[in-house]
């Protein structure tokens, strides 16, 4: 079933703006492919009307779901950072990194303070996920959120992350 996807996702981006309602009704079919595959094409179409559907799969118990919903709502810009900034308070450890992840594509200033929150985490992978935006945002200004991580030597791996983070957003 995963290689006829292909293009039959293709015909159905044709139909553009008409394809949106059928397909944030396809995000809660029982099936999980069908969930992920309307999430991606709800990224690819890019109406950001489906951006408050794609937030509700971030918290979809299939984790392809969630991610696919993820890399839509980067691709909506400052339109997704609502949703996003929302799903950085769930207790799931992977929708807060599903989240960070599109943040992290997502070029505005309001960005860099929800991923120094999410330095603060409780979670250690939310944390790696965190430093990880950082560098992929390629924003100068989130050297000074990573100091402190990358001076502090308690915790080696995340430190050398942050490290590894701060030389990646140097100036060239």
């Amino acid at each position: 079933r995963e290689n006829a996807s292909g293009p039959l996702l293709d015909s159905i981006e044709k139909f553009g703006a008409e394809a949106v309602e059928p397909l944030v009704g396809a995000l809660a079919n029982y099936e999980g492919t069908v969930r992920k595959n309307a999430a991606i094409l709800l990224g690819r179409i890019g109406d950001t009307r489906a951006a408050e559907a794609l937030g509700m799969a971030l918290y979809d118990m299939h984790d392809e779901v969630g991610r696919a919903a993820a890399e839509s709502l980067a691709g909506f810009g400052a339109a997704a950072l609502e949703v996003l900034a929302e799903a950085l308070k769930h207790p799931e450890a992977g929708i807060r990194m599903h989240a960070l992840f599109a943040l992290s594509r997502i070029k505005d200033a309001r960005v860099l303070p929800l991923l120094a929150e999410a330095l603060k985490d409780h979670d250690r992978l939310v944390q790696k996920q965190a430093i990880q935006s950082f560098a992929d945002l390629g924003d100068p200004r989130a050297l000074a959120a990573l100091k402190p991580i990358a001076d502090d030597r308690s915790d080696r791996e995340l430190s050398m992350l942050a490290r590894e983070a701060m030389k990646a957003l140097q100036p060239k």
